[in-house]
């Protein structure tokens, strides 16, 4: 058995934000959040107003998750470019595609195509910032800090995203709140392109690495990488069948429609609290003990849903299940420990975009189920099927590695 090494001391966010390409990093990264979100409540908004089926202003706000699944087949390809000026590039096209569609008279196919192809370069451009932090803040407890950073940067930036979102609709057209979202884009490039080094991938694939998906099948034939990305993948594609279903449910319970931002701002609120503990306040050991029961309660509040509680029950319980998100801190430490050194930016990469990906289609699998069943008793299935998965995906999974796998990592 290999001895453990000794615990790195605990690092701060003083020495995190001392980094100055990981200020521009996150700062780019809130303005990308907040214009996504912003964005997508625009062109929902006026995708409604131009068809009047709910159906297509659905479909509107779900092009800011789904396009990540093929955004990430391009992780093979755009690997080869340097990351600095690919996500230069992205925010600038963005930027522009997003400001055509601030021009009045817009069909509502024309916004859904832009905004499609938008969501495409999304996964790709958060991916190669995702991917730059091991260069930018090394693999050790630093690195685990600032990926949890950005976590709470994306949630934060989420609530906030639809608070402004939903004030940008009262003060200003759909089309002024999507020209704000092209500043947002413009913000970001400027951020990344003056606030970080140019720099080539650590990894990076050689002339004869021309495989494709076999970059991914080389990440996915590592065992204990596998179930990592699985339990980051899975764990939260369950529980959140409250958010897809929650305007649905406000409703069920005789509540207007508009307080489901109640329920979203009051699961976002949970993970922002656990993500900040559990990375701030754990030492390594506390974090990867926390993977089984935080993944676990992530899922498990869902199933009182069961009983349809009214609504301030609901968020109490939504809140709850955002706590279990702490479980994110020890997985990322794992990660980086059991991934080969040349593939954890591309494993990074590949993580963050299907994350969102599978979150999306899965989603509108949860949407399907309140179609048949109520939706309090749809929340409660989709609780069950995860306390079930997220137990079997994480029994015993922050033991140590035998010697051959830890020699592995090494094997450069």
């Amino acid at each position: 058995m290999v001895t453990p090494d000794p615990e790195p001391p605990t690092v701060t966010y003083r020495a995190l934000f001392g980094v100055g390409e990981f200020r521009a990093i996150g700062a780019a990264h809130a303005l990308s959040i907040l214009g996504d979100v912003v964005g997508a409540l625009a062109v929902t908004v006026l995708v409604f107003q131009q068809t009047a089926a709910p159906l297509l202003a659905a479909l509107a706000f779900s092009l800011v998750f789904l396009p990540h699944l093929l955004g990430g087949a391009l992780v093979p390809v755009v690997m080869r470019f340097r990351p600095r000026p690919l996500a230069v590039v992205c925010n600038v096209v963005s930027a522009g595609l997003v400001g055509v569609l601030s021009l009045p008279g817009i069909p509502a196919w024309v916004l859904l195509a832009v905004m499609f192809v938008v969501g495409l370069l999304a996964p790709v451009s958060v991916g190669v910032r995702s991917a730059m932090l091991p260069d930018i803040l090394g693999e050790g407890p630093l690195f685990v800090l600032g990926r949890g950073a950005i976590r709470l940067t994306s949630q934060s930036s989420m609530v906030v995203g639809n608070l402004l979102g939903g004030a940008s609709l009262l003060f200003l057209t759909p089309q002024g709140a999507l020209l704000a979202d092209a500043l947002t884009f413009v913000a970001a490039a400027l951020l990344l392109r003056f606030g970080t080094r140019d720099r080539g991938w650590v990894g990076a694939p050689t002339p004869g690495d021309d495989r494709g998906l076999g970059t991914f099948r080389e990440i996915w034939s590592y065992p204990p990488v596998r179930r990592l990305l699985l339990i980051g993948w899975l764990t939260p594609s369950f529980a959140i069948a409250s958010e897809a279903l929650a305007a649905p449910y406000v409703a069920a319970v005789g509540r207007p429609e508009r307080e489901l931002a109640l329920m979203l701002s009051a699961s976002a609120a949970g993970m922002v609290v656990s993500d900040l503990a559990a990375s701030r306040m754990l030492r390594p050991v506390a974090q990867r003990r926390l993977i089984a029961p935080g993944a676990v309660l992530l899922c498990a509040p869902l199933l009182l849903f069961v009983f349809s509680p009214p609504l301030p029950v609901a968020v109490g319980l939504m809140f709850l299940s955002g706590l279990g998100l702490a479980y994110n801190a020890g997985l990322d430490s794992l990660l980086a420990e059991r991934t080969p050194s040349r593939l954890l930016p591309r494993t990074l990469a590949y993580q963050y975009v299907f994350l969102l990906g599978v979150q999306g289609a899965i989603a509108v699998g949860w949407g399907g189920l309140g179609e048949l069943v109520e939706p309090g008793a749809a929340i409660a299935m989709a609780g069950l099927a995860g306390v079930v998965v997220v137990s079997l995906l994480t029994f015993r999974v922050a033991r140590p590695q035998r010697a051959p796998a830890a020699a592995g990592r090494e094997s450069t």
